[in-house]
């Protein structure tokens, strides 16, 4: 399969209705692909990081999955205080992360969550998992990722799924 040289993030998603999922060709050919940058903190962005804050819990280790190029991420750090760890399937969005935004309190990490029983942590390690607008990537291993959040989560650890559909 030959690489599209576009910048229109469906030739590297979804297009015709069918899942492409070539993230890396896509982080290097389309400067901001989900319209973060241009749009900024966008409501369900808001409306995700409000229910962290009222829902009583204590976030010192976050993990953020399909964290792109690092927007949504900074904004759990600053809400949240505690240490993120933040994964993407493209190494490009991971070192453009890193470069975005160098607190040390973040950690930018190249993974592919469709293997979540490779996660370089120990069981019960997270207060809270976060997945926010990942769910098209990942539909047919869902329940494994899901049953693989329940293992890396602590006891009363939370997970948080933010996704929107138009």
């Amino acid at each position: 399969m030959s690489q599209p040289n576009s910048k229109d993030y469906h030739d590297y998603f979804i297009k015709e209705g069918r899942f492409i999922g070539r993230f890396e060709e896509m982080y290097q050919n389309v400067e901001d692909p989900w319209q973060i940058e241009a749009l900024g903190r966008r409501l369900d962005m808001e409306a995700a990081l409000t229910l962290l804050r009222h829902s009583g819990g204590e976030f010192k280790q976050t993990l953020d999955v399909g964290c792109g190029k690092g927007f949504f991420t900074s904004l759990l750090r600053e809400s949240s205080g505690g240490r993120i760890f933040a994964s993407d399937v493209s190494a490009t969005a991971v070192r453009q992360a890193r470069e975005s935004f160098p607190d040390p309190g973040l950690e930018f990490f190249v993974f592919d969550l469709k293997e979540i029983e490779r996660l370089p942590y120990p069981k019960g390690f997270f207060d809270l998992i976060v997945m926010a607008q990942t769910l098209w990537c990942v539909l047919p291993e869902l329940e494994g990722i899901l049953c693989g959040f329940r293992d890396f989560l602590r006891p009363e650890g939370r997970l948080l799924i933010s996704q929107h559909f138009l």
